[in-house]
């Protein structure tokens, strides 16, 4: 099964305390280029993550964001209860040696203003949290390999149905050739008459000459090269993985001999196919960008 390059998928999770939002989206790109946007306290991960990544997507501009919020608000601060004692014991001392018996401050907000007694809590992130926050990971990671999977299907479907319409306007040209073949002769014949006018023609000659002429215009391997292109890339899409590169080669081949045909026909009604059937093409080649292109599958 063939895989787009584009995808996205968005997976919501619980660990204890904790919501986890993981987005993920995937574009085109000629490498791997992982765009990583987490939280501080997961940042020891962020390598495990891109090995995930790299093993799963294989190819494509992705870009992770990771973000979570408490299910039951939690503070950030402390207030350090030993500091404050100590503190509040030294402050009523001074003041009872000082006989301030008519002072009473504020004690509460005094001691708060004191340093180290309100102190900021460092959120550590469990080994079993971070096991489970690369699970969510992988898991959002694997929806969009199936989210691209899906992609890639309709993709080589709408491909290999244009280049079956590309057979069909070869079959068309075919039904062409024998009328092509014989106004040609004539032409010849005409343009030949006028040029000699009452001259004698040597008709041996002339149709040596005729013969010399139609193989140079001769669209025969043209179409053979054209119908085998397309069955050779028809084979290719089903039966291979990962054939963007391969494929866009072979779109190349049928390319230069359309061109080609088109080029030699010389004829208007085949030269319209051969605009419908480059049209075609460039149709194809445009879906192939979003093919995955890869021959190594990383495990």
């Amino acid at each position: 099964m063939q895989q787009s390059m584009t995808g996205f998928t968005n997976l919501t999770a619980e660990y204890e305390n904790k919501k986890i939002t993981i987005d993920v989206r995937s574009l085109n790109s000629k490498s791997l280029d992982v765009n990583i946007r987490l939280p501080f306290i997961y940042k020891d991960i962020e390598n495990d993550i891109r090995q995930l990544v790299a093993k799963h997507l294989i190819r494509g501009k992705i870009d992770i964001f990771i973000n979570y919020e408490w299910i039951k608000q939690q503070t950030s601060f402390k207030i350090n209860t030993d500091i404050i004692e100590s503190y509040y014991n030294d402050l009523k001392k001074i003041k009872d040696d000082l006989q301030l018996l008519t002072y009473e401050p504020d004690w509460f907000s005094v001691l708060l203003k004191i340093p180290d007694v309100v102190q900021q809590t460092q959120l550590i992130i469990s080994d079993e949290e971070k096991k489970a926050l690369l699970n969510f990971t992988e898991e959002a990671i694997l929806k969009v390999v199936e989210f691209r999977k899906k992609e890639g299907d309709y993709i080589i479907k709408d491909i290999i149905n244009r280049i079956n319409l590309i057979e069909n306007y070869l079959n068309e040209i075919e039904t062409f050739e024998p009328l092509r073949t014989e106004n040609i002769k004539n032409k010849l014949n005409k343009n030949l008459k006028n040029l000699l006018a009452n001259e004698e023609i040597d008709k041996n000659r002339f149709e040596q000459e005729i013969i010399y002429y139609l193989e140079k215009m001769d669209i025969t391997e043209e179409r053979v090269r054209i119908r085998s292109h397309c069955n050779f890339f028809k084979e290719v899409a089903i039966k291979e993985p990962y054939v963007g590169r391969k494929l866009n080669f072979i779109a190349q081949e049928l390319t230069r001999e359309i061109n080609t045909l088109g080029v030699k026909s010389q004829d208007f009604k085949i030269q319209q196919k051969v605009v419908m059937m480059k049209d075609e093409l460039e149709k194809v080649k445009e879906q192939l960008m979003n093919v995955l292109w890869n021959t190594i599958i990383i495990k």
